[in-house]
């Protein structure tokens, strides 16, 4: 129980110290915001001791890679840096090391291009558990979702675009393939602002398709390809749907919504990249709020609110006053460090039993 305590106080330490920025002058908080990305991420997330299941997958995955006997899963980019580091005799934590590191840089580079509020995204970050949370264990994962962050944003700001990053993305998890297939397909529409009814007539059919897409599925699979009609004992588990966290997601939504409709950038291109791109992981999460791994998709197009919200909480052209605008920050906060350390305390037994090689050794 003293070390679940103590994991405790480390999660919310982690709120705390980026917080703490805010005391320093500006021309600090960059090195110091620098160092709690190796300190949070890197440290702590890379070199993460456990016994939790995707933890002994990944770690028997990179102990039976062999280049003579590649399979398609898991994705080659896992199988390649696992041979890699055996050959050169490290063990597994040098490829945890260097995946968490990875997620650090690219996550890093999307926040500095994409707000100036850098210390508000990274807390967004940490207390949106569908993205430090999950990262702690979906390690493959949360790399191709910081690369696909990273390289939209890119891509809009730059013109052109970023086929490494692209390949990078996909190698390091498939699913990528087809969040860029989503953003390219709908490319045009995303780059526009619609009217507020829009989005919450979208938002509207998304909650009620989310108490039907088990049955939809049901109904789809049997006619789809071999190659992925096979996925459906992903929907075999008995979870139903979560009221509490389809209010919780949609009042959030809401909040942001009239955040974005209320500020004047008609024609910032970026911003309305960022919500449309939130707004496509809000109808993914909730139609698929029964599935984990619909869910765990929709965190390609959810991660673009870590900066989206900090840029409008903070713009000087929002027609809501500054007051209220720090009114809804706290509260957001507020609301979002509970739903934190609800997901931390949601699986004690992966996040309030951590052990450190550094430590443990």
């Amino acid at each position: 129980m003293v070390v679940q305590e103590i994991m405790l106080v480390i999660y919310a330490g982690f709120e705390i110290l980026v917080l703490s920025l805010l005391l320093l002058q500006k021309k600090y908080r960059k090195y110091f915001l620098i160092l709690l990305y190796l300190f949070i991420i890197v440290i702590f997330l890379g070199l993460k001791e456990g016994d939790y299941y995707d933890f002994i997958v990944y770690k028997r995955m990179f102990y039976d890679a062999d280049i003579s006997n590649i399979s398609i899963y898991p994705e080659i980019s896992y199988i390649f840096l696992s041979v890699l580091f055996k050959s050169l005799s490290l063990d597994f934590y040098f490829l945890t090391l260097t995946y968490y590191t990875l997620l650090a840089i690219f996550l890093y580079k999307a926040i500095s291009i994409s707000t100036i509020y850098r210390e508000y995204a990274f807390l967004y970050f940490i207390l949106f558990p569908i993205f430090f949370l999950s990262g702690y264990i979906a390690m493959r994962h949360i790399v191709a979702i910081s690369i696909f962050f990273y390289s939209i944003l890119y891509f809009n700001q730059r013109g052109k675009f970023p086929f490494l990053l692209f390949l990078m993305a996909c190698l390091f998890h498939y699913s990528a393939i087809l969040a860029y297939f989503i953003y390219f397909i709908f490319h045009k529409l995303i780059s526009r602002r619609f009217k507020m009814y829009v989005y919450l007539i979208l938002i509207a059919v998304a909650i009620g398709f989310s108490f039907y897409f088990k049955e939809l599925m049901f109904a789809i699979f049997p006619y789809l390809p071999p190659l992925l009609s096979k996925y459906i004992y992903y929907l075999s588990s008995d979870q139903e749907v979560k009221l509490l966290r389809i209010i919780f997601y949609s009042f959030l939504y809401f909040v942001i919504l009239i955040l974005f409709s209320y500020t004047k950038e008609n024609n910032n291109k970026i911003t309305n990249i960022m919500f449309n791109m939130y707004t496509i992981g809000n109808i993914i999460s909730l139609v698929g709020m029964t599935d984990m791994n619909v869910n765990r998709f929709a965190n390609y197009f959810m991660i673009f609110v870590i900066t989206l919200l900090p840029n409008l909480l903070f713009s000087k052209n929002s027609r809501i006053s500054r007051d209220i605008r720090i009114i809804i920050f706290y509260v957001l906060t507020l609301l979002l460090s509970v739903y934190y350390y609800y997901g931390v305390l949601a699986v004690p037994d992966v996040f309030l039993t951590y052990q450190n090689i550094l430590f443990s050794r």
